[in-house]
């Protein structure tokens, strides 16, 4: 009989553990050392015995790693590797410590890989005044109106005779530094239709690319020199103005909104230090903060155990990994927003997380809870469960959702193919289309159909993403932001259910998170 032991010099946290194997001697009294210590699972040590899979090493080394490659230069505060959870840090036997971060590699593609925080190739520790990351790119070169006929050419928005006559503007343009550090950029963006081939620079590639973090950290690390929209001649603005084809009127109007807000000339020589020229460094906002400003709290399974108490680890840990991630492009970056959010998830998925529709309805139930068993109420005592035989979910869905949502009728199957799934329970043909259109836009490099494989919406990480589009989609950041009150609550209740019977229920739930407090460190 075998058993394991951690040893002294084993981390007290982390995927692995580093144990001493023992049998039990002859006498059947006391165990004796069994070979040299190895290294395991933390998750097997309770069980752990001869058939258990060990490392004679702790398991992760700088040789031959077989994690991919990061494609992008990638800046990581320590602040906010030290807030990962338990799974995602390791210490090794020399007490080096190893995060588990996620990247993009040289194709676009998301992964995830260790990295240690000695002596790692590639990496280095950097303070934030060494500005790590950032590059400066002059832009002064560009003419406004030269940028404006490059995108009348690239949206394909310029008739034949104009592709001809503005391709001095677009070599011009595709010629300066700005363009080439944000072709580098965009060619990573893979958006697994091949639309971007070639990393043609439009406002949608930038806009995609703004919502893959590593392509994101990127952009906002460009330090650009421009000529400031609140100083300098009107000239290069009423350059466009020729250009403008319908939309002139609205074009003049803008000019003279523009007008209003140049300032420059009435501060420079006024104000120490202030420039003459308009011309100057523009920085990122959030770039700059981010560069000093210690990371701000995550959330963590703890805090998801206290509304979730039957849901199991993986996933709540699957839910906090894909949302500290993109808090801000959420729109979950506040106690109040996270609030609102998981108190309406624990409505529809409840205390153990699930994320398939409960179609098991008595057919009492029935009758009362969809219009289509009230007209035909034989067929809820024939689908219905009852004392004699069981529910049939897949007909209940097919005759409870017909001629709903966008889907077809009883005989098409489409009540039961886009039935509820999800944390928020997305239902019907036309929300599971809504979820598809929208689903690229904010996660690109995940080519995903739900029209064909709806059911890819029970797995945690896209039953995430689909209570995310709900949540985005109907406005409803913008609504929890008004308050802590019943009423709001309410007002997000009737956008997600309006005729449910459990407007106090959830009532309930958001004000056990509120007054718990355990999002009070979200603020991004």
């Amino acid at each position: 009989m075998k058993k394991v032991e951690p040893t002294a010099d084993s981390p007290g946290g982390g995927p692995w553990v580093k144990v001493q194997p023992m049998h039990l001697g002859s006498m059947g009294v006391a165990y004796h050392f069994d070979g040299p210590p190895v290294w395991i699972e933390r998750a097997k040590l309770a069980n752990a015995g001869d058939d258990t899979p060990a490392w004679s090493r702790f398991p992760l080394g700088l040789q031959g790693a077989a994690d991919p490659a990061n494609g992008f230069p990638l800046i990581l505060p320590r602040g906010q590797l030290d807030a990962l959870e338990a799974e995602d840090k390791a210490t090794d036997d020399q007490k080096v410590t190893w995060w588990h971060v996620a990247f993009s590699t040289a194709d676009g593609k998301n992964a995830w890989g260790w990295v240690c925080e000695k002596n790692h190739p590639g990496t280095k520790w950097e303070r934030p005044w060494a500005w790590p990351g950032f590059e400066t790119v002059d832009a002064t070169g560009i003419q406004i109106a030269d940028a404006f006929r490059r995108n009348l050419v690239i949206t394909g928005a310029a008739n034949w005779k104009e592709q001809k006559e503005f391709e001095p503007s677009l070599a011009a343009v595709n010629n300066t530094a700005l363009l080439l550090k944000l072709e580098q950029t965009v060619a990573k963006l893979d958006t697994g239709d091949g639309k971007n081939k070639g990393g043609k620079v439009t406002a949608r590639a930038i806009q995609s690319a703004m919502r893959v973090p590593s392509l994101a950290q990127a952009l906002s690390h460009i330090i650009l020199r421009y000529e400031s929209e609140w100083g300098g001649s009107m000239s290069r603005w009423n350059s466009i103005t020729p250009l403008m084809r319908n939309a002139r009127d609205n074009w003049l109007r803008e000019l003279e909104r523009i007008k209003k807000l140049q300032w420059w000339d009435d501060v420079k020589g006024k104000v120490a230090g202030f420039p003459a020229s308009p011309t100057v460094l523009h920085i990122h906002p959030v770039a700059l903060v981010a560069n000093f400003t210690r990371t701000s709290g995550k959330i963590t399974v703890d805090m998801l155990r206290k509304i979730f108490p039957d849901a199991s680890d993986e996933n709540l840990k699957t839910i906090a990994k894909e949302l500290n991630s993109r808090l801000v492009d959420y729109k979950l970056n506040s106690r109040l927003r996270l609030s609102h959010f998981f108190a309406q998830i624990r409505q529809e998925a409840g205390s153990s997380l699930n994320t398939s529709e409960n179609l098991n309805y008595r057919a009492s139930v029935l009758l009362q809870k969809f219009s289509y068993f009230s007209r035909h109420p034989q067929e809820a005592e024939l689908y219905g469960r009852t004392t004699s035989h069981s529910a049939q979910p897949e007909a209940i869905a097919n005759r409870a959702y017909a001629h709903k949502i966008g889907n077809g009728s009883v005989e098409s199957g489409e009540g039961w193919k886009y039935r509820g799934r999800g944390l928020k329970q997305l239902t019907g043909k036309s929300n599971y289309q809504g979820f598809q259109s929208f689903y690229l836009s904010l996660w690109p490099t995940d080519n995903k159909n739900f029209m064909e494989t709806p059911d890819l919406v029970v797995e945690m990480c896209y039953a995430v993403r689909s209570a995310v589009y709900f949540w985005i989609s109907n406005r409803l950041p913008e609504v929890a932001d008004k308050g802590s009150s019943d009423g709001i609550v309410d007002e997000i209740t009737a956008v997600i259910n309006l005729h449910t019977d459990s407007y106090g229920d959830r009532r309930k739930n958001f004000h056990a998170i509120w007054n718990l407090g355990l999002f009070s460190d979200i603020v991004q």
